[in-house]
This record gives structure tokens, sequence and C-alpha cells, in this order.
């Protein structure tokens, strides 16, 4: 397992120099890459962070630290088949995901006066799930979640193919997007089991079926340049959704998992503000 382990952080030393400072902060956290957030905060409220597919809760570590200054407990678990190696993705579904967070969130509930949700790519998808069933949560914040990815039908039957003569397959990063955004810490398996990629399409599908249900205050970011998503899918979801209180808005030269890219930290502020307002 340590080998998988050393491996989620592989693109420091294989795709971009990084800094300095950045290798030091690895260094100093590595311990932390598979393993759950929990913070206690100083107020009454919550927020759960949901990580993005083949990722772990390392990647919202910096943000879980400045809502966490601010006063909020912070909750970020580890979704099933994150954290050890690839093959743990083989037969975990959509719903042991769906049911996983459900059955986190509704444990937070008991807990905190107010819990707020946020969501990395598929962590947002099964986000807007959450809110689509309990109206109590007080706000949901999207990051770079998809309502649809680019050229989604071709992709998935592509896919289905695949999965029919093999079993895996490895991520592939455009030259261009590693050039353009500076992708420089992420955190991630390497490989993937192709069935799994498969159970994403279907939470992403689910989760748009019935946004006009969210009502609760949405704050909605993506990459200007993201090579995964529909580049529509920010305007999308901000438009199927019937909440009074949504804001949009666009990370520029940004990779799809930005969150946890210190050169977008400024939007930690307002993740925070947002929070704080509701």
């Amino acid at each position: 397992m340590t080998r998988y382990i050393s491996r989620l952080y592989c693109f420091i030393s294989r795709q971009q120099v990084a800094s300095e400072e950045m290798m030091k902060e690895y260094d100093r956290n590595k311990h932390l890459v598979n393993k759950p957030i929990k913070l206690e905060g100083k107020n009454e409220n919550c927020v759960f962070l949901i990580h993005g597919w083949s990722s772990t809760s390392y990647e919202m570590y910096n943000l879980s630290q400045k809502l966490n200054s601010e006063g909020f407990s912070v909750h970020a678990p580890l979704l099933p088949g994150h954290g050890t190696q690839p093959s743990d993705l083989e037969n975990v579904s959509w719903e042991d995901w769906y049911n996983f967070v459900e059955n986190e969130y509704l444990e937070l509930k008991k807990r905190y006066k107010k819990v707020y949700v946020g969501g990395c790519s598929l962590g947002g998808n099964l986000s807007l799930l959450l809110a689509q069933k309990y109206k109590c949560i007080s706000g949901i914040v999207l990051l770079g979640t998809p309502f649809k990815m680019k050229n989604e039908k071709i992709n998935f039957f592509t896919t289905k193919f695949i999965s029919w003569f093999r079993k895996y397959s490895k991520k592939y990063y455009p030259l261009k997007t590693r050039k353009k955004c500076g992708m420089n810490r992420l955190i991630s398996y390497q490989k993937f089991p192709i069935k799994s990629a498969l159970e994403v399409f279907k939470t992403i599908c689910k989760s748009r079926e019935n946004l006009k249900l969210i009502n609760q205050p949405v704050l909605i970011f993506q990459s200007d340049v993201d090579h995964l998503l529909d580049k529509n899918s920010i305007h999308k979801i901000h438009k199927s959704i019937k909440s009074p209180n949504k804001i949009s808005k666009l990370v520029p030269n940004a990779y799809h998992n930005f969150i946890s890219n210190q050169a977008h930290s400024y939007i930690y502020d307002d993740i925070a503000n947002f929070f704080k307002k509701h």
C-alpha cells in the first residue's frame, strides 16, 4: 500500500518541477495524504467537504485550514475506494458513494447547528444530490462540478466499449493544459478501473435530473479552460437550480482540480465569506 500512497502525489516529480516550498509542504504533510480531515471549530457550524473521484481528502487540506481559522468545524472524509489503491475502486458503485456521504451528513446534522456542503468535481455532484433531498443544508459550494462532461456521449460509449477489453486505464493530461494551468499540486490515482469511470458518469447524470429542487444558497466555481467539463457546465447548473441566492465565478487558467493549487488560494476567502454570510 505504501507505494500506492507515494504515487498519489506523482505530479510533483513526473509532470512539473515544483517549487521548493511546495516540496517542503508535501514533506511536512505526506502522512495526511490518505487520511480524512476532522477539525473542530469555535462556532456551532460545520462544513462538510467532499473530494473528487480518484483523489483524497487532502485536496481540501488548505481550504479546510482556512475555514477552520474562521471558526468552522470541517469534516472531509475519504470516499469508498479512495486513498488506498486503484483496485479498491473496482466494485464501488455511485450508490455506495452517495449512501456514504448521506450517512456522514446525517451524523454531522446531529452535532452541529448548521451544516454546509462543498464538493470538488464528483464531490460536487454528490453535494447536489444531498441538497436535492435535504433542504436543511445551509449552503453549497461547487468546485469544478460537471453538469455535463466534454463530448459526454462519445466519451461514455467509447469508455463502455473499452471496458469490454480492458480493466484499467491511465490518466491523460494534455500538454497544453499542463503548460497553461501550472498543474503542480495534484493528488490522485494515476490509473483507474474503467468501470469506476462509468460510475462517475452515472453520478453526474443522476445529479442533474432534479436541480430545480435546490433552493439553498449556492456558490459555483469552474476553470475557464477546464479540459474535462463542457464549458457551459457552470452556466447550466446556475440556470437549472432555483435558488434565489446563487453566484457563479470562473477561475482563470486553472486545472480542473484547482482547489488544491495555492495559485488559486484567493478563492478560499470567497468560500469562507459565503459560508459566514449564510
